[in-house]
């Protein structure tokens, strides 16, 4: 994660500081290539065991002059869980948590945004994991753009999503077998903190060509 959060700042950086802002709405897809949908979870009271889904895809739809009419939707294939560990990655995959060959879709769908500073935003809509469908409201900081990545000359814009969501609302009840850890913390920990980490190419908007002088 912290590479990918690294990223995240020097494309702050870069995307204000090279390029215009665009003057009108534009359609944009993650670009999966420097993007990442990962979470953390407490185990036994003792770390935090970290993972992210290496398949998803991403819809934006932004206008810089009326932020509020952003709309976002992501789809994620809940069975490219990654969590460095084959075993686990089975257990959760399994009915004991995602159940992923009943539930093969985490998707979330905005229905309102609100800016909360000069480049941070919150993004409420629907979260929809393991069938259940709950609100969740995304803290979008370090935001970037609309502008063009003098690496492709396309344009782009980027920032980090967080939120944590309780997982028993979304049905994953499994606690280890009743077995506890220290300070009397499950095997798995309640709260699940989510991080989307993303850089998004627009699709129909032609990068910045006008020359420097």
């Amino acid at each position: 994660m912290a590479n990918v959060r690294t990223h995240s700042l020097v494309w702050t950086s870069v995307l204000f500081v090279l390029a215009p802002a665009l003057a009108s709405a534009a359609h944009y897809e993650l670009d999966s290539a420097h993007s990442e949908i990962g979470f953390g979870v407490r185990h036994v009271g003792i770390s935090t065991v970290r993972g992210n889904f290496q398949s998803y895809s991403g819809k934006i739809e932004f206008d810089p002059t009326k932020p509020a009419a952003t709309q976002v939707d992501i789809e994620i294939n809940a069975d490219s869980i990654d969590t460095r560990n084959a075993k686990r990655d089975e257990h959760v995959k399994s009915g004991d948590f995602l159940d992923t060959k009943q539930f093969p879709k985490i998707t979330f769908k905005s229905k309102s945004v609100k800016s909360t500073g000069k480049a941070s935003y919150e993004v409420a809509g629907d979260l929809t994991l393991h069938g259940v469908t709950k609100p969740v409201t995304l803290k979008v900081t370090e935001f970037a753009g609309p502008g063009v990545n003098p690496l492709d000359k396309k344009n782009h814009i980027g920032g980090t999503a967080t939120a944590t969501i309780v997982r028993q609302d979304f049905g994953l009840a499994w606690n280890g077998g009743g077995v506890k850890g220290l300070a009397g913390e499950a095997a798995v920990g309640n709260d699940v903190k989510l991080q989307i980490d993303l850089d998004a190419v627009a699709t129909d908007a032609p990068a910045d060509k006008t020359e420097k002088k």
